[in-house]
């Protein structure tokens, strides 16, 4: 049951289970939900995020741009920190391009490469930027004396203690996936589509009004899940049973039929027609001469 596998996770959690098997379950967990946003989140932290538009923001670290300067064969390496504002006026254009400063760091990489990459021993991590084949021509065209420097390398230097920090922010992720999840889901219940959708665009935006939202709903008397609803007003989505005046069911749900409420003669008669009425009367009258002994015709 998803329940049982939301607990593996929370346990795993605190357990310090690798943050691959966690985030693997999480794919299971979504698929059970029916979350495709779930699974998708989970999936691309395993595997990467191949688009650099859809990294969200606790992955985009950042560090110093750095440049490893030579002389003009290649010989003599020095580094050197680089900074936008170095560049002259007319070259800044470059940075138009960009949907992000130089110094911001979109971590892409599946969560295994990025574990592997912080317990590799090195303080610091230098990694080469998506757009360093852009700015090195510039760099030797308009930032050094191309008869006495080169610009062989462009950088980021990115720190160790910053990589593990993103793991952690990962692992504590999955810490608010379960408890929030666990807040949202019904006593011995499995985890809704909504509720998986509500915290997943929770852990990508940090926006908590989704969970507030889908509350609201829930306490105004909206059950979605396998849950009861009870009391006037309520509304049940999916497979449950409502009671109450005014309820709304949806789905395959079983609601209890009130009695129906005795009627009078003269409502009943109403209802019949007044041909059914006419006979009665007339079968009355015949009656009624037939006890005093007397032929209507």
């Amino acid at each position: 049951m998803s329940k049982g596998l939301l607990a593996q996770i929370e346990a795993g959690v605190l357990g310090d289970e690798p943050l691959p098997r966690l985030l693997q379950k999480c794919v299971v967990l979504g698929g059970r939900a029916g979350s495709e946003k779930m699974r998708g989140w989970a999936r691309q932290e395993l595997n990467g995020y191949p688009n650099i538009k859809d990294i969200p923001p606790y992955r985009k670290l950042v560090a110093q741009v750095k440049v490893t300067l030579t002389n003009p064969m290649g010989y003599q390496p020095v580094t050197s920190s680089f900074s936008t504002a170095q560049l002259p006026e007319s070259m800044r254009s470059f940075l138009d391009d960009l949907d992000a400063p130089l110094e911001q760091v979109p971590m892409s990489g599946g969560i295994g490469e990025l574990d592997a990459l912080a317990s590799s021993g090195k303080d610091e991590h230098w990694l080469v930027p998506w757009w360093a084949d852009v700015l090195l021509p510039v760099l030797n065209e308009h930032y050094v004396d191309p008869h006495t420097t080169r610009v062989r390398d462009v950088y980021w230097a990115l720190s160790n203690a910053q990589l593990k920090g993103l793991l952690v922010q990962v692992r504590t992720n999955l810490a608010e996936l379960v408890g929030e999840l666990l807040s949202l889901t019904p006593e011995n219940g499995e985890p809704s589509k909504e509720a998986a959708d509500a915290v997943t665009v929770f852990l990508v935006t940090g926006d908590r009004n989704v969970f507030t939202n889908l509350r609201q709903e829930t306490s105004g008397g909206t059950a979605i899940g396998s849950q009861n609803a009870s009391g006037d007003g309520s509304s049940v989505i999916g497979n449950q049973a409502a009671s109450g005046e005014g309820n709304t069911i949806t789905g395959r749900d079983v609601s209890p039929t009130a009695p129906a409420a005795k009627e009078g003669f003269f409502k009943r008669w109403r209802k019949r027609g007044i041909i059914v009425g006419i006979a009665t009367v007339v079968a009355a009258i015949v009656g009624l001469l037939q006890l005093l002994d007397q032929t209507p015709w």
